[in-house]
């Protein structure tokens, strides 16, 4: 019996190969059980099966190993016997060695090109990342350039060239001028470079073939092992490469026969024509300006107003398309006369001035006291021409300041912590009073008022507003969207003030109805005070008694004379007073 060897060439390596290939082919099988599962064997028929397989392959290995003499040979790999016979082997070799080189092929493909590709590799890389033949922009071929190469040689080659333009907006009475020295035309260089470059690769099999064969991972096809089928992917891998050689070749070869021309043109810049656009439209825009009443002459209850000023817009979007308009159709010197929409003022002044006149007025009877009428007349004459803007307050002490003997105040009657007595300024409370019924029925607000300690004769109960200095203090605020101004006169122991501004509207009137709620009886007895500074054994009086009050005063709204509205406006409280006398 002959012995076991290995046939002659067979080395270590080659030993190893088939290791690995063996495995391959053991990891294929288990993936297939995997997908389809395993044989089933169960009990005794498993063991003898093992058993009956051992037996067969030692068999067939020794009848084999007869049979093929020296052609034969086997190689023991993972516990199962793999025999090759020279005809096995010489086809594995040449598929390994079609594999080596395929993969050295690729291994050694540079930037240099694959030498098999002959002439087809020079001419397809000095175009890569490059503007392939047949691109002709502005006459100037730009085959071989990169794209920034390409922008840089159109740009030298229109430098100094450039359309003008200049077009002029009439608006508003002014001339606006929109020309290329602030807005210069653009050329379009980018837009045509993308063009081109797109045309110049459009349909290319591909732009990089300097890189290894790329072929995507396949299944066996029927009685194909892993190998065999890795193989033919590598094989269909590199005929799609020449393939993509021979068609990248023949299409540059046409494009340079046959190129596209591309031409630049030079485009306004619609941004910055906007940006001018805009301004000038900006410009021309004017808020419109509402008639004012600028002021008001006592002395003829007359008033100034202002003239209202139109406003004016001009639609910015309006303006550039307009002049864009221009442009395009060639027009490049045109002037367009544009007119600004105008807009009304919201108060005229002819509107406004027939609207003016006196809101409210009232007027009471003084005494025949010269002093009392003196300081009546001057505290009126302080407050005459007071303008009061929409939502200030007015301040009766604050207008008139302190009443003193430096401006004329005289000596007259006042009521003081429940007395009367001379005091300078006694009386300018009648003028206080008169004023806060002109601003009752006039609707504004009144903020501070306080009544006499009892009620005064010049007015009815509820209807009077006492002040001194610093305090008590009427004070009232014009809540309305006007100014008004207040217009007092003394003359003939009568006193009046009105306020003047924007009326009422039609029909509409405002008075005041007082009611007594309840009256407080005179406390009963004298009262008698001791006061060391009078004269020893005299006596005086010095408070009378009185009556007291409660008092709640309501605002009357009527229209046309009718009653519409009631609401209570103030309440007044009158003390009841007790006779009272000094002694000493």
């Amino acid at each position: 019996m002959k012995k076991y060897r290995q046939p002659l060439g067979r080395t270590r390596s080659l030993q190893r190969r088939e290791a690995e290939i063996w495995r391959e082919e053991e990891a294929w099988r288990q993936h297939q059980e995997q997908q389809h599962g395993p044989k089933k064997h169960t009990g005794l028929f498993v063991v003898l099966s093992v058993l009956f397989t051992v037996g067969i392959l030692a068999c067939g290995a020794l009848m084999l190993s007869v049979a093929g003499g020296e052609n034969a040979s086997f190689t023991v790999i993972g516990g199962k016997f793999i025999r090759r016979n020279s005809v096995e082997e010489r086809r594995f070799a040449a598929r390994k060695q079609e594999e080596q080189t395929l993969r050295a092929k690729q291994q050694a493909r540079t930037a240099q090109g694959d030498p098999e590709d002959g002439d087809r590799w020079p001419l397809i890389q000095q175009y890569q990342g490059k503007f392939a033949p047949g691109v002709i922009i502005d006459g100037l071929d730009v085959a071989g350039m990169t794209r920034d190469e390409a922008q840089a040689a159109l740009q030298r080659l229109s430098a100094g060239e450039g359309g003008t333009y200049s077009v002029t907006v009439e608006a508003a009475g002014t001339r606006y001028v929109v020309t290329s020295e602030t807005a210069p035309m653009i050329r379009d260089i980018d837009e045509q470079l993308d063009h081109a470059w797109e045309y110049a690769w459009e349909d290319m099999p591909c732009t990089d073939l300097s890189g290894p064969v790329t072929s995507s991972a396949v299944l066996p096809e029927d009685g194909e092992t892993p190998f065999e089928a890795r193989l033919r992917s590598l094989q269909e891998a590199e005929k799609a490469r020449e393939d993509a050689l021979d068609e990248t070749e023949r299409l540059l070869e046409e494009r340079a026969q046959q190129p596209m021309h591309f031409s630049t043109d030079y485009t306004f810049d619609r941004d910055a024509i906007r940006v001018i656009t805009n301004s000038i439209a900006k410009t021309c825009t004017k808020e419109p300006v509402d008639a004012v009443i600028a002021g008001f002459d006592p002395e003829s209850k007359t008033f100034a107003v202002t003239e209202d000023i139109p406003g004016a817009n001009l639609d910015p979007d309006l303006l550039f398309d307009q002049v864009m308009a221009a442009l395009d159709r060639g027009d490049t010197t045109a002037t367009l006369y544009i007119t600004p929409e105008s807009i009304s003022a919201g108060v005229k002044k002819a509107e406004l001035e027939s609207r003016l006149g006196c809101i409210s007025s009232f007027t009471t009877t003084t005494t025949s006291n010269a002093n009392r009428n003196t300081n009546i007349r001057l505290s009126a004459e302080a407050i005459n021409g007071y303008r009061v803007n929409p939502g200030d307050s007015f301040s009766f002490n604050h207008a008139t300041g302190q009443r003193t003997e430096r401006k004329g105040y005289k000596e007259a009657a006042a009521i003081s912590g429940g007395q009367t007595r001379d005091e300078v300024g006694g009386g300018v409370c009648q003028t206080s009073s008169t004023l806060f019924n002109a601003v009752a029925r006039g609707n504004f607000e009144v903020l501070q008022r306080s009544p006499h300690a009892w009620p005064s004769s010049y007015v009815e109960k509820g209807m009077d507003a006492t002040v001194d200095t610093p305090s008590p203090d009427f004070v009232w605020r014009n809540n309305s969207e006007y100014p008004v101004f207040i217009w007092a006169h003394y003359e003939n122991q009568k006193i009046t003030v009105a306020l003047y501004g924007v009326r009422l509207e039609d029909g509409i009137t405002y008075d005041l109805e007082s009611e007594v709620v309840q009256t407080l009886p005179k406390p009963e007895g004298i009262k008698e005070v001791r006061n060391e500074e009078l004269p020893h054994g005299t006596r005086r009086k010095t408070v009378t008694a009185r009556k007291g009050y409660v008092v709640k005063t309501y605002k009357v709204k009527r229209l046309d004379g009718e009653e519409i509205e009631r609401t209570l406006f103030c309440e007044s409280t009158y003390k009841a007073y007790q006779e009272t006398w000094e002694y000493n």
